[in-house]
């Protein structure tokens, strides 16, 4: 076989041993029929050397990983380039198809393994990355799957062979150093030997233990469950037993015994000799934040008794009531040991590229940040925070929870300023005590501390939730966390059980909705003591001719969603009586039961005329996973809106229309509520955009790989000549792109 013009560092033969495909330093691919020796095709596309290649399962797919760092898929009978998958970093030296066909992993120079869902055609977008996992110290060599898939080996130049589950990534074992590098590899038919071929010429086999044996379990994150239990009614804070703080009270043999639930009160105060005698500490007579030295430092400590699994939200009360002191507090054992929370598993690496980071700001542009998925938990210096939008493009930011406001920080950590260049770390928690292979990348561990409230609603003051590891006697220290004290440092400490709950607030009130159009709301969350479940909003009793997006559910974790008023063509305008009797209720589970809260209504609603700008949210028309709007039923005025599915880990498309009664300029558009982890794709610099003279768009919905079963409405809004809505659309979230019996949300 020859046709290349320079040195060949792939050959592959297909799954029915047919064809050959060959690769190398030409940036060539070619196809080659075994029996005759006859080349085919020749694959172009790739602007480096091509260094490794892999068949699909069925034959009809090729992949190759090339050093201009991406991982290329190839339809084998006509030749065309399907998808470039490109969130590589370096040169990729290997590439591997899991042996159900569904996925396909690569590595290289960037010391990475990334693994890419891979989709029937394989065609472009419909192949996310799934997993990115920082690997070895050195470049990639080889990877290979198990013959079930459920194991992945990989080598490097660090000389290292590990063995991973295939489905998480995470290390399974760690084989004893290689005397040199892995240049080969093949995974035996049973899953539990890998045989190693070296530079030096030498070969090797090594067995190792099945999947069953190598169980690591992520911890399930506080911030994200409620309570473990119903602990019911307790006493309001005024009404909890009070004791005051008993000095000195700095170490653990002399701590204050405190009763929970409870409340301390203290101070951080320094005594000195001029207080003893009666006069003014140096506090007072420098001013009130004046630091002190570590040994003038004044820490609190206080002594409860708990039970294994309970859980306790422990908080501060000092500068919601004007105390100068910024409180820290720690969750001590009974010796003042730190009480570990959780450990944090560095998994990538990545630091602040573009400007600095301060203590509010939800976007950040980070490293790497093609690969880092939505959801993912990222370390900066003690801060934990969580992806919550990708950037769309080299010249945007990163977005982390909430969804609005100032950023959040997790595991009851405390926001904090960071600077350029500040090194990060994408981390998965683990339950404290699991075993973590060594990795290359650190391991964190969380104690039950906190400066600041992670959620900022107590300002400078602390709050943190314990859940109780072992029956015993723990310690609560209590300090200001500049070091400094004072007369007027003074603080209450409460330790009280989590009572979860909801509130509810609708904003979009009074609306004045123009006739054939909408007008939208939104409905926001403020969620209590740990509850994060989802809450339901369902609205009634609205003027004829009006209809409002019913039930409108705030996702878990999330804290807002939107919905759309709207009116008929020929809706009367609201009278007197009922403009104003919209009824809106929030429904949601605590501790398994059910809880329903008033939430404020639209007050007064008003119909105006016809406007000059009507929207409309509709199928595509080339899209054979959609249904057009079902005419009303009988005695009802409104259609059942129009429907569109979509299949986790791929896109769709749906069509945006506008009916210009007067309006002749370009319109721009929001495309509102849809479940996160689905966006409008492909938006380019301007946005949702229908230039002059033009009445539709086509828009792209693409899914996260993640995002369950879901049935949603979503809603488009014009953002020119008084923001006109569309009615909603009904986005079925489906693993099957199937539509036949979908339910319809009434």
């Amino acid at each position: 076989f020859q046709g290349h013009r320079d040195s060949l560092y792939a050959a592959r033969l297909s799954p029915d041993g047919k064809l050959l495909a060959t690769g190398g330093y030409d940036q060539k691919i070619k196809l080659w029929d075994v029996e005759s020796g006859q080349e085919l095709r020749t694959l172009d596309g790739h602007n480096g050397p091509v260094f490794d290649l892999a068949f699909h399962p069925n034959g009809k797919l090729l992949a190759s990983a090339s050093g201009d760092r991406t991982v290329k898929l190839w339809d084998i009978a006509t030749g065309t380039r399907l998808d470039t998958l490109k969130e590589s970093l370096q040169e990729l030296y290997t590439v591997a198809f899991a042996p159900d066909g569904r996925r396909v992993a690569a590595g290289g120079v960037d010391n990475r393994i990334r693994v890419w869902a891979v989709s029937d055609t394989g065609k472009e977008g419909t192949n996310p990355l799934l997993v990115s996992q920082f690997a070895h110290e050195l470049a990639v060599l080889r990877i290979a799957y198990s013959t079930d898939g459920q194991t992945l080996v990989s080598t490097s130049e660090d000389r290292l062979v590990k063995v991973w589950n295939a489905d998480s990534m995470t290390i399974r074992a760690t084989l004893a150093s290689q005397p040199d590098w892995g240049v080969g590899l093949a995974v035996s038919p049973a899953g539990n030997a890998v045989i190693v071929g070296r530079l030096d010429g030498t070969i090797e086999r090594f067995e190792f233990a099945g999947p069953a044996a190598a169980a690591q379990v992520a911890a399930a994150p506080l911030d994200e469950v409620p309570p473990a239990a119903d602990y019911g009614p307790q006493p309001a804070l005024d009404q909890l037993p009070k004791i005051a703080e008993v000095e000195p009270n700095d170490v653990p043999e002399k701590a204050t015994p405190l009763t929970i639930p409870g409340v301390a009160t203290g101070r951080i105060f320094v005594e000195t000799a001029a207080t003893n005698s009666g006069g003014k500490t140096g506090a007072g007579n420098q001013g009130a934040d004046t630091p002190r030295s570590p040994s003038t430092q004044d820490a609190d400590l206080f002594r409860f008794d708990a039970k294994t699994g309970e859980q306790w939200i422990v908080e501060t009360n000092a500068a919601r009531s004007g105390s100068p002191v910024d409180t820290k507090i720690e969750v001590l054992h009974a010796d003042g040991r730190p009480v570990p929370r959780l450990l944090l598993r560095a998994v990538r690496d990545s630091e602040i590229e573009f400007r600095s980071m301060d203590s509010s700001q939800r976007g950040v542009r980070l490293k790497n940040y093609d690969e880092m998925l939505l959801n993912e938990y990222v370390y900066i210096n003690g801060e934990v925070i969580k992806h919550f939008l990708q950037r769309r493009g080299p010249d945007a930011d990163s977005q982390f929870y909430p969804e609005g406001g100032a950023r959040f920080a997790f595991f009851e950590t405390s926001s904090r300023a960071h600077a350029l260049g500040q090194p990060c770390y994408v981390v998965v928690p683990h339950a404290v005590g699991t075993t973590l292979p060594n990795n290359g990348l650190p391991t964190f561990t969380l104690n039950f501390e906190n400066d600041d409230d992670s959620q900022r609603k107590l300002g400078k003051d602390s709050r943190l939730t314990f859940v109780t590891p072992a029956d015993g006697s723990y310690l609560i220290r209590v300090s200001d966390v500049r070091g400094f004290s004072g007369d007027s440092y003074k603080y209450e400490l409460i330790v009280r059980r989590p009572q979860p709950s909801f509130t509810v607030s609708l904003t979009g009130a009074n609306p004045t909705i123009a006739a054939g159009s909408g007008k939208a709301f939104s409905v926001k969350a403020e969620r209590i003591d740990n509850f994060n479940g989802p809450i339901r909003v369902d609205i009634t009793e609205l003027p004829p001719g009006f209809a409002a997006t019913t039930p409108v559910v705030i996702q878990p974790g999330l804290y807002e969603a939107k919905g759309v008023i709207n009116a008929l063509p020929d809706a009367p305008a609201p009278t007197d009586a009922n403009a104003v009797t919209t009824k809106v209720t929030a429904t949601a589970d605590i501790a398994g039961k059910p809880v329903t809260k008033d939430v404020n209504n639209f007050g007064t609603i008003k119909r105006a005329d016809k406007p000059k700008l009507l929207v409309f949210l509709e199928p595509d028309p080339a899209n054979a996973a959609s249904v057009a709007a079902v005419p009303p039923a009988a005695g009802q005025s409104f259609p059942q809106p129009p429907q569109v599915t979509l299949v986790p880990g791929q896109r769709t498309t749906c069509r945006v229309r506008i009916e210009r009664n007067g309006f002749d300029d370009r319109v721009s558009f929001e495309v509102d509520n849809l479940p996160h982890g689905v966006i409008v794709d492909d938006i380019g610099l301007s946005g949702i955009l229908i230039p002059a003279g033009q009445t539709e768009r086509i828009i792209f919905l693409a899914c996260e790989p993640w995002v369950p079963d879901t049935d949603r409405l979503f809603h488009a809004t014009a953002k020119v000549e008084g923001d006109q809505v569309a009615l909603p659309m009904l986005l079925h979230v489906r693993r099957s792109s199937a539509l036949a019996n979908q339910p319809v949300v009434k």
